[in-house]
Protein backbone atom coordinates (compact mmCIF):
# COMPACT_ATOMS: atom_id res chain seq x y z
CA UNK A 1 0.00 0.00 0.00
CA UNK A 2 1.27 3.47 -0.83
CA UNK A 3 2.18 5.65 2.12
CA UNK A 4 -0.34 8.34 1.16
CA UNK A 5 -3.19 5.83 1.05
CA UNK A 6 -2.11 4.31 4.34
CA UNK A 7 -1.92 7.67 6.11
CA UNK A 8 -5.33 8.70 4.83
CA UNK A 9 -6.91 5.45 5.99
CA UNK A 10 -5.45 5.70 9.48
CA UNK A 11 -6.43 9.32 10.02
CA UNK A 12 -10.13 8.77 9.48
CA UNK A 13 -10.53 5.77 11.78
CA UNK A 14 -10.84 8.03 14.82
CA UNK A 15 -14.48 9.11 15.13
CA UNK A 16 -14.38 12.83 15.98
CA UNK A 17 -16.29 14.46 18.79
CA UNK A 18 -19.36 16.56 18.19
CA UNK A 19 -18.87 20.15 17.05
CA UNK A 20 -21.32 23.01 16.68
CA UNK A 21 -21.80 26.53 15.40
CA UNK A 22 -24.51 29.14 15.91
CA UNK A 23 -26.05 31.67 13.52
CA UNK A 24 -27.48 34.81 15.11
CA UNK A 25 -29.78 36.96 12.97
CA UNK A 26 -30.65 40.42 14.27
CA UNK A 27 -31.17 44.07 13.40
CA UNK A 28 -29.03 47.08 14.33
CA UNK A 29 -30.75 50.47 14.61
CA UNK A 30 -29.00 53.43 12.97
CA UNK A 31 -29.52 57.13 12.32
CA UNK A 32 -27.83 59.82 10.30
CA UNK A 33 -25.67 62.31 12.19
CA UNK A 34 -27.89 65.14 13.34
CA UNK A 35 -31.11 63.12 13.46
CA UNK A 36 -32.86 63.15 16.87
CA UNK A 37 -32.70 60.02 19.01
CA UNK A 38 -35.88 59.79 21.08
CA UNK A 39 -34.44 56.91 23.14
CA UNK A 40 -31.13 58.47 24.15
CA UNK A 41 -32.33 59.13 27.71
CA UNK A 42 -33.38 55.54 28.37
CA UNK A 43 -31.19 54.14 31.14
CA UNK A 44 -28.90 51.33 29.95
CA UNK A 45 -29.69 51.91 26.28
CA UNK A 46 -26.57 51.66 24.07
CA UNK A 47 -25.75 54.56 21.77
CA UNK A 48 -27.42 54.40 18.38
CA UNK A 49 -25.09 53.78 15.44
CA UNK A 50 -24.73 56.82 13.21
CA UNK A 51 -23.58 57.30 9.63
CA UNK A 52 -22.80 60.38 7.55
CA UNK A 53 -25.66 62.34 6.00
CA UNK A 54 -26.31 61.27 2.44
CA UNK A 55 -25.02 57.71 2.90
CA UNK A 56 -27.25 55.03 1.43
CA UNK A 57 -28.41 51.90 3.21
CA UNK A 58 -25.64 49.77 1.70
CA UNK A 59 -22.97 52.09 3.12
CA UNK A 60 -24.65 52.02 6.52
CA UNK A 61 -24.79 48.21 6.57
CA UNK A 62 -21.15 47.91 5.56
CA UNK A 63 -20.15 50.40 8.28
CA UNK A 64 -22.04 48.42 10.91
CA UNK A 65 -20.51 45.17 9.67
CA UNK A 66 -16.99 46.61 9.97
CA UNK A 67 -17.69 48.03 13.41
CA UNK A 68 -18.94 44.68 14.72
CA UNK A 69 -15.80 43.03 13.34
CA UNK A 70 -13.61 45.59 15.13
CA UNK A 71 -15.54 44.99 18.35
CA UNK A 72 -14.87 41.26 18.20
CA UNK A 73 -11.20 41.75 17.36
CA UNK A 74 -10.83 44.12 20.30
CA UNK A 75 -12.15 41.37 22.57
CA UNK A 76 -9.83 38.65 21.16
CA UNK A 77 -12.49 36.98 19.04
CA UNK A 78 -11.09 36.02 15.60
CA UNK A 79 -12.84 37.44 12.53
CA UNK A 80 -9.80 37.60 10.23
CA UNK A 81 -7.26 35.10 11.56
CA UNK A 82 -7.96 31.59 10.36
CA UNK A 83 -7.09 28.64 12.58
CA UNK A 84 -4.23 26.51 11.26
CA UNK A 85 -3.05 23.01 12.06
CA UNK A 86 -5.75 20.96 10.33
CA UNK A 87 -5.19 17.21 10.48
CA UNK A 88 -5.51 16.77 6.70
CA UNK A 89 -5.81 19.00 3.61
CA UNK A 90 -9.35 17.70 3.25
CA UNK A 91 -10.23 18.85 6.79
CA UNK A 92 -8.78 22.27 5.98
CA UNK A 93 -10.96 22.59 2.89
CA UNK A 94 -14.08 21.62 4.83
CA UNK A 95 -13.50 23.68 7.96
CA UNK A 96 -11.38 26.70 7.02
CA UNK A 97 -14.42 28.78 6.09
CA UNK A 98 -15.88 28.17 9.55
CA UNK A 99 -12.79 28.61 11.72
CA UNK A 100 -13.45 32.29 12.37
CA UNK A 101 -16.46 34.40 13.30
CA UNK A 102 -18.46 35.41 10.25
CA UNK A 103 -19.97 38.89 10.27
CA UNK A 104 -22.26 39.45 7.30
CA UNK A 105 -25.24 41.50 6.23
CA UNK A 106 -28.49 39.62 5.78
CA UNK A 107 -31.08 41.05 3.35
CA UNK A 108 -33.69 38.52 4.53
CA UNK A 109 -33.68 40.24 7.95
CA UNK A 110 -35.54 43.54 7.83
CA UNK A 111 -37.84 45.76 9.84
CA UNK A 112 -41.24 47.23 9.02
CA UNK A 113 -41.37 51.06 8.77
CA UNK A 114 -43.06 51.53 12.14
CA UNK A 115 -40.29 53.09 14.25
CA UNK A 116 -40.27 56.68 13.08
CA UNK A 117 -36.89 57.90 11.86
CA UNK A 118 -35.00 54.81 13.04
CA UNK A 119 -33.53 52.65 10.29
CA UNK A 120 -32.38 49.06 10.69
CA UNK A 121 -29.61 46.96 9.17
CA UNK A 122 -30.15 43.21 8.94
CA UNK A 123 -27.06 41.36 10.21
CA UNK A 124 -25.93 37.80 10.81
CA UNK A 125 -23.17 36.37 13.00
CA UNK A 126 -21.83 32.87 12.40
CA UNK A 127 -19.75 31.55 15.27
CA UNK A 128 -16.73 29.40 14.45
CA UNK A 129 -16.85 25.60 14.53
CA UNK A 130 -16.17 24.54 18.09
CA UNK A 131 -16.16 21.25 20.03
CA UNK A 132 -19.00 20.76 22.50
CA UNK A 133 -16.93 21.97 25.44
CA UNK A 134 -18.55 24.14 28.15
CA UNK A 135 -16.08 26.92 27.28
CA UNK A 136 -17.31 26.98 23.68
CA UNK A 137 -20.88 27.67 24.75
CA UNK A 138 -19.64 30.45 27.02
CA UNK A 139 -17.91 32.04 24.03
CA UNK A 140 -21.24 32.04 22.18
CA UNK A 141 -22.82 33.74 25.17
CA UNK A 142 -19.95 36.26 25.25
CA UNK A 143 -20.49 37.07 21.57
CA UNK A 144 -24.18 37.82 21.96
CA UNK A 145 -23.57 39.82 25.18
CA UNK A 146 -21.08 42.05 23.34
CA UNK A 147 -23.69 42.76 20.68
CA UNK A 148 -26.38 43.89 23.11
CA UNK A 149 -23.92 45.94 25.19
CA UNK A 150 -22.41 47.94 22.35
CA UNK A 151 -25.16 48.13 19.72
CA UNK A 152 -28.82 49.02 19.80
CA UNK A 153 -30.14 45.71 18.53
CA UNK A 154 -33.50 44.04 18.24
CA UNK A 155 -34.97 40.89 16.78
CA UNK A 156 -38.29 40.44 14.99
CA UNK A 157 -40.11 37.63 13.16
CA UNK A 158 -37.71 37.80 10.20
CA UNK A 159 -34.84 36.75 12.47
CA UNK A 160 -33.83 33.21 13.33
CA UNK A 161 -31.48 31.44 15.71
CA UNK A 162 -29.89 28.47 13.93
CA UNK A 163 -27.69 25.81 15.51
CA UNK A 164 -25.47 23.57 13.35
CA UNK A 165 -24.30 20.26 14.85
CA UNK A 166 -21.67 18.08 13.21
CA UNK A 167 -18.50 16.06 13.69
CA UNK A 168 -15.86 18.49 12.49
CA UNK A 169 -14.81 17.57 8.95
CA UNK A 170 -16.45 14.15 9.20
CA UNK A 171 -19.98 13.31 8.09
CA UNK A 172 -22.40 11.43 10.31
CA UNK A 173 -22.47 7.80 9.26
CA UNK A 174 -25.79 6.42 7.96
CA UNK A 175 -26.52 4.54 11.18
CA UNK A 176 -25.95 7.67 13.28
CA UNK A 177 -27.95 9.72 10.83
CA UNK A 178 -30.94 7.39 11.14
CA UNK A 179 -30.86 7.64 14.91
CA UNK A 180 -30.64 11.43 14.88
CA UNK A 181 -33.40 11.72 12.30
CA UNK A 182 -35.65 9.34 14.25
CA UNK A 183 -35.25 11.28 17.49
CA UNK A 184 -35.76 14.63 15.78
CA UNK A 185 -38.93 13.30 14.17
CA UNK A 186 -40.26 11.95 17.48
CA UNK A 187 -39.34 15.00 19.57
CA UNK A 188 -40.37 17.73 17.11
CA UNK A 189 -43.78 18.51 18.71
CA UNK A 190 -42.06 18.89 22.09
CA UNK A 191 -39.12 20.94 20.85
CA UNK A 192 -41.43 23.53 19.32
CA UNK A 193 -42.76 24.32 22.81
CA UNK A 194 -39.51 26.19 23.47
CA UNK A 195 -39.84 28.28 20.29
CA UNK A 196 -42.34 31.01 19.50
CA UNK A 197 -45.58 29.62 18.01
CA UNK A 198 -45.25 31.81 14.92
CA UNK A 199 -42.25 29.74 13.78
CA UNK A 200 -44.61 26.87 12.92
CA UNK A 201 -46.36 29.21 10.48
CA UNK A 202 -43.11 30.08 8.71
CA UNK A 203 -42.16 28.41 5.44
CA UNK A 204 -38.45 28.73 6.25
CA UNK A 205 -38.62 26.18 9.10
CA UNK A 206 -41.32 23.67 8.21
CA UNK A 207 -42.26 21.04 10.83
CA UNK A 208 -41.91 17.66 9.17
CA UNK A 209 -44.54 15.97 11.33
CA UNK A 210 -47.18 18.24 9.77
CA UNK A 211 -45.75 19.23 6.40
CA UNK A 212 -43.25 16.53 5.41
CA UNK A 213 -43.67 13.69 2.93
CA UNK A 214 -45.20 11.18 5.36
CA UNK A 215 -47.83 13.66 6.55
CA UNK A 216 -48.55 14.57 2.92
CA UNK A 217 -49.10 10.91 2.06
CA UNK A 218 -51.44 10.51 5.02
CA UNK A 219 -53.51 13.41 3.72
CA UNK A 220 -53.58 12.12 0.16
CA UNK A 221 -51.27 14.86 -1.09
CA UNK A 222 -48.48 14.13 -3.61
CA UNK A 223 -45.06 13.94 -1.97
CA UNK A 224 -42.04 15.97 -2.94
CA UNK A 225 -40.08 13.64 -5.24
CA UNK A 226 -36.41 12.90 -4.53
CA UNK A 227 -34.03 14.93 -6.63
CA UNK A 228 -31.12 12.50 -6.69
CA UNK A 229 -30.01 9.13 -8.05
CA UNK A 230 -32.38 9.18 -11.02
CA UNK A 231 -29.93 8.14 -13.73
CA UNK A 232 -27.72 5.15 -14.36
CA UNK A 233 -24.63 7.30 -14.64
CA UNK A 234 -22.02 5.66 -12.40
CA UNK A 235 -20.53 8.87 -11.04
CA UNK A 236 -23.95 10.37 -10.36
CA UNK A 237 -25.02 7.33 -8.39
CA UNK A 238 -21.79 6.96 -6.44
CA UNK A 239 -23.39 8.66 -3.45
CA UNK A 240 -25.46 5.59 -2.52
CA UNK A 241 -23.11 3.07 -4.11
CA UNK A 242 -19.99 4.23 -2.29
CA UNK A 243 -19.63 7.55 -0.46
CA UNK A 244 -22.94 7.41 1.43
CA UNK A 245 -23.03 3.63 1.86
CA UNK A 246 -23.14 2.06 5.31
CA UNK A 247 -19.93 2.24 7.36
CA UNK A 248 -19.20 -1.16 8.87
CA UNK A 249 -17.08 -1.90 11.88
CA UNK A 250 -13.43 -1.84 10.86
CA UNK A 251 -13.92 0.42 7.85
CA UNK A 252 -12.59 3.89 7.21
CA UNK A 253 -15.09 6.69 7.76
CA UNK A 254 -17.05 8.50 5.06
CA UNK A 255 -14.50 11.28 4.61
CA UNK A 256 -11.92 8.69 3.45
CA UNK A 257 -14.31 7.63 0.69
CA UNK A 258 -14.86 11.27 -0.26
CA UNK A 259 -11.13 11.65 -0.76
CA UNK A 260 -10.84 8.45 -2.80
CA UNK A 261 -13.36 8.84 -5.59
CA UNK A 262 -13.05 9.95 -9.21
CA UNK A 263 -14.56 13.42 -8.89
CA UNK A 264 -11.87 14.34 -6.35
CA UNK A 265 -8.94 13.56 -8.64
CA UNK A 266 -7.95 17.22 -9.10
CA UNK A 267 -7.74 17.81 -5.36
CA UNK A 268 -4.33 17.64 -3.62
CA UNK A 269 -5.49 14.93 -1.25
CA UNK A 270 -6.85 12.62 -3.99
CA UNK A 271 -5.40 9.10 -3.77
CA UNK A 272 -7.41 6.71 -5.95
CA UNK A 273 -10.94 5.75 -6.90
CA UNK A 274 -12.02 2.64 -4.98
CA UNK A 275 -15.70 2.74 -5.99
CA UNK A 276 -15.60 -0.41 -8.10
CA UNK A 277 -13.51 -2.36 -5.61
CA UNK A 278 -15.88 -1.30 -2.81
CA UNK A 279 -18.89 -2.53 -4.76
CA UNK A 280 -17.20 -5.84 -5.52
CA UNK A 281 -16.40 -6.34 -1.84
CA UNK A 282 -19.97 -5.52 -0.81
CA UNK A 283 -21.42 -7.80 -3.45
CA UNK A 284 -19.17 -10.85 -2.90
CA UNK A 285 -17.72 -10.48 0.54
CA UNK A 286 -20.58 -11.11 2.91
CA UNK A 287 -20.39 -8.81 5.92
CA UNK A 288 -16.61 -8.30 6.11
CA UNK A 289 -15.40 -4.70 6.30
CA UNK A 290 -13.83 -3.05 3.26
CA UNK A 291 -10.16 -2.38 4.02
CA UNK A 292 -7.51 -1.31 1.53
CA UNK A 293 -4.21 -3.08 1.04
CA UNK A 294 -1.85 -3.23 -1.92
CA UNK A 295 -0.65 -0.39 -4.13
CA UNK A 296 -3.87 0.81 -5.72
CA UNK A 297 -7.47 0.06 -6.67
CA UNK A 298 -8.28 -3.37 -7.97
CA UNK A 299 -11.35 -5.34 -8.90
CA UNK A 300 -10.03 -8.40 -7.08
CA UNK A 301 -11.74 -9.05 -3.77
CA UNK A 302 -8.61 -10.57 -2.22
CA UNK A 303 -6.45 -7.57 -3.14
CA UNK A 304 -8.74 -4.79 -1.97
CA UNK A 305 -10.06 -5.74 1.44
CA UNK A 306 -9.38 -8.13 4.26
CA UNK A 307 -10.58 -9.13 7.69
CA UNK A 308 -8.64 -11.17 10.22
CA UNK A 309 -9.80 -14.75 9.94
CA UNK A 310 -10.98 -16.11 13.26
CA UNK A 311 -13.45 -18.44 11.56
CA UNK A 312 -16.26 -16.23 12.87
CA UNK A 313 -18.51 -13.45 11.64
CA UNK A 314 -17.67 -9.86 12.49
CA UNK A 315 -19.78 -9.80 15.69
CA UNK A 316 -17.91 -12.84 16.97
CA UNK A 317 -14.62 -11.18 16.06
CA UNK A 318 -15.52 -8.21 18.26
CA UNK A 319 -16.48 -10.49 21.15
CA UNK A 320 -13.25 -12.47 20.74
CA UNK A 321 -11.12 -9.31 20.80
CA UNK A 322 -12.83 -8.02 23.95
CA UNK A 323 -12.21 -11.32 25.73
CA UNK A 324 -8.59 -11.35 24.56
CA UNK A 325 -8.08 -7.82 25.86
CA UNK A 326 -9.50 -8.65 29.27
CA UNK A 327 -7.39 -11.81 29.49
CA UNK A 328 -4.15 -10.10 28.40
CA UNK A 329 -4.67 -7.16 30.75
CA UNK A 330 -5.09 -9.43 33.77
CA UNK A 331 -2.12 -11.60 32.78
CA UNK A 332 0.26 -8.66 32.48
CA UNK A 333 -0.67 -7.37 35.93
CA UNK A 334 -0.75 -10.76 37.62
CA UNK A 335 -4.32 -10.20 38.72
CA UNK A 336 -7.22 -12.58 38.25
CA UNK A 337 -8.89 -12.38 34.83
CA UNK A 338 -11.31 -9.51 34.66
CA UNK A 339 -15.00 -10.18 34.34
CA UNK A 340 -17.12 -8.16 31.99
CA UNK A 341 -18.90 -5.42 33.91
CA UNK A 342 -22.66 -5.69 34.07
CA UNK A 343 -24.68 -2.88 32.58
CA UNK A 344 -25.65 -0.48 35.36
CA UNK A 345 -29.26 -0.13 36.36
CA UNK A 346 -30.89 3.02 34.97
CA UNK A 347 -30.35 5.90 37.35
CA UNK A 348 -33.27 7.86 38.74
CA UNK A 349 -33.88 11.54 38.01
CA UNK A 350 -30.83 13.67 38.75
CA UNK A 351 -32.93 16.64 39.85
CA UNK A 352 -36.41 17.69 40.92
CA UNK A 353 -38.38 19.70 38.37
CA UNK A 354 -39.54 23.13 39.44
CA UNK A 355 -42.66 23.70 37.36
CA UNK A 356 -45.78 21.64 36.66
CA UNK A 357 -46.03 19.92 33.32
CA UNK A 358 -47.28 21.97 30.40
CA UNK A 359 -49.94 20.95 27.93
CA UNK A 360 -48.41 19.82 24.64
CA UNK A 361 -50.89 21.69 22.51
CA UNK A 362 -50.34 22.89 18.97
CA UNK A 363 -51.65 26.14 17.50
CA UNK A 364 -54.86 25.62 15.57
CA UNK A 365 -55.25 26.57 11.92
CA UNK A 366 -57.17 29.64 13.05
CA UNK A 367 -54.36 30.71 15.34
CA UNK A 368 -51.70 30.20 12.71
CA UNK A 369 -53.69 32.19 10.19
CA UNK A 370 -53.99 34.92 12.80
CA UNK A 371 -50.19 35.05 12.82
CA UNK A 372 -50.15 35.21 9.04
CA UNK A 373 -52.47 38.22 9.11
CA UNK A 374 -50.50 40.06 11.79
CA UNK A 375 -47.02 39.33 10.45
CA UNK A 376 -47.70 40.36 6.87
CA UNK A 377 -45.44 43.41 7.24
CA UNK A 378 -42.44 41.18 7.80
CA UNK A 379 -42.39 38.57 5.06
CA UNK A 380 -44.44 36.98 2.32
CA UNK A 381 -43.55 33.35 2.96
CA UNK A 382 -45.80 32.97 5.98
CA UNK A 383 -47.88 29.81 5.79
CA UNK A 384 -51.53 30.11 4.77
CA UNK A 385 -53.23 27.19 6.47
CA UNK A 386 -56.42 27.72 4.49
CA UNK A 387 -54.53 26.85 1.31
CA UNK A 388 -53.84 23.33 2.54
CA UNK A 389 -50.37 23.78 4.02
CA UNK A 390 -50.89 21.57 7.07
CA UNK A 391 -51.37 17.82 6.88
CA UNK A 392 -51.96 14.79 9.09
CA UNK A 393 -49.36 14.01 11.75
CA UNK A 394 -48.63 10.27 11.34
CA UNK A 395 -47.13 9.87 14.83
CA UNK A 396 -43.72 8.83 16.13
CA UNK A 397 -43.39 5.31 14.73
CA UNK A 398 -44.42 5.83 11.13
CA UNK A 399 -40.84 6.49 10.07
CA UNK A 400 -39.89 9.05 7.46
CA UNK A 401 -39.75 9.53 3.74
CA UNK A 402 -37.41 12.44 3.90
CA UNK A 403 -36.58 14.69 0.98
CA UNK A 404 -34.07 16.88 2.82
CA UNK A 405 -34.80 20.58 2.43
CA UNK A 406 -32.94 23.64 3.55
CA UNK A 407 -36.19 24.89 5.07
CA UNK A 408 -37.10 22.00 7.35
CA UNK A 409 -37.41 22.83 11.04
CA UNK A 410 -34.38 20.55 11.45
CA UNK A 411 -32.56 20.48 8.14
CA UNK A 412 -30.66 17.44 6.85
CA UNK A 413 -29.81 19.24 3.62
CA UNK A 414 -26.10 18.35 3.96
CA UNK A 415 -27.04 14.70 3.39
CA UNK A 416 -28.66 15.04 -0.02
CA UNK A 417 -27.07 13.22 -2.92
CA UNK A 418 -25.69 16.42 -4.41
CA UNK A 419 -24.02 17.41 -1.15
CA UNK A 420 -22.43 13.98 -0.85
CA UNK A 421 -21.12 14.32 -4.38
CA UNK A 422 -19.75 17.84 -4.46
CA UNK A 423 -20.62 19.76 -1.32
CA UNK A 424 -18.67 20.46 1.84
CA UNK A 425 -21.68 20.82 4.15
CA UNK A 426 -21.96 18.10 6.79
CA UNK A 427 -23.93 19.56 9.69
CA UNK A 428 -27.51 19.07 10.83
CA UNK A 429 -29.14 22.49 11.20
CA UNK A 430 -31.73 23.25 13.89
CA UNK A 431 -33.75 26.13 12.38
CA UNK A 432 -36.82 26.18 14.62
CA UNK A 433 -35.85 28.92 17.09
CA UNK A 434 -36.92 32.51 16.63
CA UNK A 435 -34.34 35.30 16.64
CA UNK A 436 -32.91 35.79 20.09
CA UNK A 437 -30.01 37.63 21.73
CA UNK A 438 -30.83 36.83 25.35
CA UNK A 439 -29.32 34.48 27.91
CA UNK A 440 -31.30 31.65 26.24
CA UNK A 441 -29.04 31.42 23.15
CA UNK A 442 -26.33 29.22 24.67
CA UNK A 443 -28.86 26.97 26.39
CA UNK A 444 -30.77 26.33 23.19
CA UNK A 445 -27.47 25.46 21.51
CA UNK A 446 -26.66 23.05 24.35
CA UNK A 447 -30.04 21.35 23.98
CA UNK A 448 -29.56 20.87 20.22
CA UNK A 449 -26.07 19.40 20.69
CA UNK A 450 -27.26 17.29 23.62
CA UNK A 451 -30.11 15.82 21.58
CA UNK A 452 -27.67 14.69 18.89
CA UNK A 453 -25.27 13.31 21.49
CA UNK A 454 -28.03 11.25 23.09
CA UNK A 455 -29.25 10.01 19.71
CA UNK A 456 -25.89 8.55 18.71
CA UNK A 457 -24.74 7.29 22.13
CA UNK A 458 -27.82 6.16 24.07
CA UNK A 459 -28.34 2.44 24.70
CA UNK A 460 -31.06 1.00 22.49
CA UNK A 461 -33.52 0.47 25.35
CA UNK A 462 -33.13 4.08 26.57
CA UNK A 463 -33.46 5.39 23.03
CA UNK A 464 -36.68 3.45 22.41
CA UNK A 465 -38.05 4.49 25.81
CA UNK A 466 -37.67 8.17 24.88
CA UNK A 467 -39.37 7.57 21.52
CA UNK A 468 -42.28 5.84 23.30
CA UNK A 469 -42.60 8.71 25.76
CA UNK A 470 -42.70 11.19 22.87
CA UNK A 471 -45.52 9.14 21.35
CA UNK A 472 -47.35 9.04 24.65
CA UNK A 473 -47.06 12.82 25.07
CA UNK A 474 -49.16 13.32 21.94
CA UNK A 475 -51.97 11.05 23.20
CA UNK A 476 -52.25 11.95 26.88
CA UNK A 477 -52.18 15.36 28.56
CA UNK A 478 -49.69 16.29 31.28
CA UNK A 479 -47.79 12.97 31.28
CA UNK A 480 -44.62 13.94 29.39
CA UNK A 481 -43.47 17.35 28.20
CA UNK A 482 -40.38 19.15 26.89
CA UNK A 483 -38.83 19.35 30.37
CA UNK A 484 -39.17 15.58 30.80
CA UNK A 485 -37.55 15.10 27.40
CA UNK A 486 -34.55 17.30 28.18
CA UNK A 487 -34.09 15.50 31.50
CA UNK A 488 -34.22 12.15 29.69
CA UNK A 489 -31.54 13.36 27.26
CA UNK A 490 -29.21 13.62 30.27
CA UNK A 491 -29.24 17.43 30.36
CA UNK A 492 -30.31 18.47 33.88
CA UNK A 493 -28.80 21.97 33.73
CA UNK A 494 -30.42 22.57 30.35
CA UNK A 495 -33.76 21.36 31.72
CA UNK A 496 -33.53 23.87 34.59
CA UNK A 497 -32.77 26.63 32.08
CA UNK A 498 -35.75 25.56 29.97
CA UNK A 499 -37.96 25.78 33.06
CA UNK A 500 -36.80 29.35 33.61
CA UNK A 501 -37.52 30.20 29.98
CA UNK A 502 -41.01 28.72 30.24
CA UNK A 503 -41.65 30.91 33.28
CA UNK A 504 -40.64 33.94 31.21
CA UNK A 505 -42.85 33.17 28.23
CA UNK A 506 -45.80 31.43 29.93
CA UNK A 507 -48.02 34.51 29.92
CA UNK A 508 -47.20 35.74 26.43
CA UNK A 509 -47.52 32.33 24.79
CA UNK A 510 -50.54 31.33 26.91
CA UNK A 511 -49.23 27.99 28.12
CA UNK A 512 -51.58 25.69 29.99
CA UNK A 513 -50.15 24.04 33.13
CA UNK A 514 -51.26 21.14 35.28
CA UNK A 515 -52.63 22.49 38.56
CA UNK A 516 -50.27 22.53 41.52
CA UNK A 517 -50.97 21.20 45.01
CA UNK A 518 -52.56 24.44 46.21
CA UNK A 519 -55.14 24.26 43.45
CA UNK A 520 -54.18 27.56 41.84
CA UNK A 521 -53.00 27.27 38.25
CA UNK A 522 -49.30 27.78 37.72
CA UNK A 523 -50.06 30.16 34.86
CA UNK A 524 -51.86 32.48 37.30
CA UNK A 525 -48.98 32.35 39.78
CA UNK A 526 -46.50 33.21 37.04
CA UNK A 527 -48.53 35.95 35.36
CA UNK A 528 -45.64 38.37 35.75
CA UNK A 529 -43.04 35.93 34.39
CA UNK A 530 -43.28 37.37 30.89
CA UNK A 531 -41.74 40.59 32.21
CA UNK A 532 -38.83 38.97 34.09
CA UNK A 533 -35.58 40.88 33.41
CA UNK A 534 -32.75 39.24 31.55
CA UNK A 535 -30.44 37.45 34.07
CA UNK A 536 -27.49 39.38 32.66
CA UNK A 537 -29.04 42.59 33.99
CA UNK A 538 -29.24 44.20 30.55
CA UNK A 539 -32.40 43.42 28.66
CA UNK A 540 -33.91 40.50 26.83
CA UNK A 541 -33.57 40.69 23.07
CA UNK A 542 -36.49 38.46 22.16
CA UNK A 543 -39.30 39.20 19.70
CA UNK A 544 -42.42 40.62 21.30
CA UNK A 545 -45.49 39.44 19.44
CA UNK A 546 -49.06 39.66 20.65
CA UNK A 547 -50.39 36.51 22.35
CA UNK A 548 -52.34 33.97 20.33
CA UNK A 549 -55.73 35.67 20.22
CA UNK A 550 -58.10 32.95 18.95
CA UNK A 551 -58.83 30.30 21.59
Amino acid sequence: MSSSAEETTQEVFQIPRLTFGVELEFLVAWLYYGEPDRLDKVEGMPLVFRVAQGSDEEVAMESIQNEISRLFEAHDLPVEVTTTGYETPFAEEVLSKYSKIGVTTDPSVHEAPIFGNFKFAGMEIQTFVAPDDPEAFEIVDYIRSLLIRYFRVRVNPTCGLHVHVGQGAERFSPDRLRRISSLVWAAEPLLVMLNHPFRIANDTCEPQRERGNISRLGSGIPVFPPTHCRTENEEHNACVRYVAAEVRHGEALTSWREQNVSWREKRPYYVADYTKAFEDARRDGGDEPFQIRGEGPSNSKEDTYKVEDYGMNIDEVIEFRIDEYLKNTSTSTGAAPKERPESPEPAGPSRTRNIPRIKNSRPTAEQLNWFADHLGNYFQNILNINEGGRFTDPGVFEGQLRGPSHFDMVSFRAYTCMEYKSGLLRTIEFRGAEGNLSWWVKWWAKICVGLVRFAINAPVDEFIRVLMNCERSMKEEYVYDIIDLIDDLGLPAEAAAAEFRIKEIAGEWEFEFADNKEGDSFAEQEQEAADVADPDGIYSATPKIQPIKPT
